[in-house]
């Protein structure tokens, strides 16, 4: 195999410490305590900034420049899928990307590994499995300890994900920025993970499908505001600690999945990223052609900080749909595989969100007006920057 990014570690975590930035002795030290946690007013506009925010908001207007002559692109899934003819046999190919700043800024190690395992959590919901990786470092030139480390740390934490899932790399680079200093928080690697769909029937989409379905949480409630969108978006903060990543809880998580998926037990599939367990929640309703709503309990999944349950980007989380008769053997299943799973609401026919359990009263949004904001936003920035330019 020739030489790659994610080979082999660069240093161990003790061996490089001691050339890390010192800001990141400040953002660790961090308590999410000096915030006042999240109430039922502050909720009811949280949700439509964090939908309508560009970081989080639908990127249609983009994807839809892809429509080019050439494989067919089917569309509704966590990650793109493209339909492609491959040794004249038709193949549902699997692509997810991505790459997070934030919690680069924060755990340059771990930003990198999540970087990974989030494109893994995708494809798996989807029903891929996955056999290929590839990753561009965007980082400052090394010229400095400090930058040296982000540069070592982000190495290790690809090397670490990739010999874990025992990923081969398709191609890799390096892009220096001499303008960007350390703790900029916008330099991270980009990584994309391939994937096949074995069977078209195993396709999943992240829509809901029909009122009465039941919403199940795959995972453990979210705990963790570091480096969270809601962090930035909302205190206009970047700070903490990456959310921890347990590599054996996200290998469990993608083969429970991916069995679900083949036993036909899961009608859509959600991995919960950006904006949180909420914002994934809306999203699933988004994605469908028509009209449902969704009424959450989340009482049974209180933690120490609301705000944390309903906007923390903790690692290894999905929320998966599935029929009221498939309830049962979901969650056995989910169990014996070693993943916890909670149901926490069902879909409804009324074109609104609510939320109990969670503050004191239930909060409840129109269904319609939070996708108006989701869908538009982005366009509206385009459409601002093309006038300006």
């Amino acid at each position: 195999m020739a030489t790659s990014l994610t080979t082999s570690p660069v240093t161990s975590p003790n061996e490089n410490r001691a050339n890390e930035p010192a800001y990141l002795a400040q953002t660790r030290a961090w308590n999410p305590t000096v915030l006042p946690d999240i109430k039922s007013a502050t909720l009811q506009t949280a949700l439509p900034r964090l939908l309508s925010h560009p970081n989080i908001a639908a990127k249609r207007r983009i994807s839809l420049l892809a429509d080019q002559p050439g494989p067919t692109v089917e569309r509704g899934g966590d990650a793109g899928v493209v339909r492609a003819r491959l040794d004249s046999v038709d193949r549902l190919i699997a692509l997810a990307a991505g790459g997070n700043g934030r919690f680069c800024y924060l755990n340059p190690r771990r930003g990198a590994l999540i970087a990974v395992v989030e494109c893994l959590r995708r494809l798996a919901c989807t029903g891929a499995v996955p056999f290929a990786i590839s990753s561009r470092l965007n980082l400052a030139n090394p010229v400095t300890t400090g930058e040296s480390y982000m540069l070592s740390e982000c190495l290790n934490g690809l090397a670490d994900a990739a010999q874990y899932f025992g990923l081969p790399e398709l191609g890799s680079g390096v892009s220096f920025h001499d303008q960007k200093a350390v703790g900029s928080g916008d330099l991270t690697p980009s990584v994309a993970v391939v994937g096949q769909i074995e069977q078209e029937k195993h396709f999943t989409r992240q829509s809901v499908r029909a009122a009465g379905e039941k919403l199940i949480l795959l995972g453990p409630a979210p705990t963790e505001l570091g480096g969270s969108q809601y962090l930035g978006i909302i205190h206009e903060l970047n700070t903490g600690d990456a959310p921890q990543c347990d590599l054996l809880d996200a290998q469990k998580l993608h083969n429970a999945l991916r069995a679900l998926i083949r036993a036909g037990a899961v009608r859509g599939a959600n991995a919960i990223s950006e904006g949180g367990l909420l914002c994934c929640v809306a999203e699933m309703l988004f994605a469908t052609e028509h009209t449902f709503g969704a009424a959450l309990d989340l009482a049974t999944l209180q933690g120490n900080r609301l705000d944390a349950l309903l906007f923390g980007e903790s690692q290894n989380r999905t929320i998966i749909v599935v029929t009221p008769d498939r309830l049962g053997s979901v969650l056995a299943e989910s169990h014996l595989r070693g993943v916890s799973a909670a149901v926490i609401g069902e879909v409804t026919g009324q074109p609104q969100l609510t939320v109990r359990g969670a503050t004191d009263e239930a909060v409840s949004w129109s269904l319609p007006e939070l996708r108006q904001g989701w869908d538009d936003s982005l366009a509206g920035k385009l459409k601002q920057f093309q006038t300006t330019a």
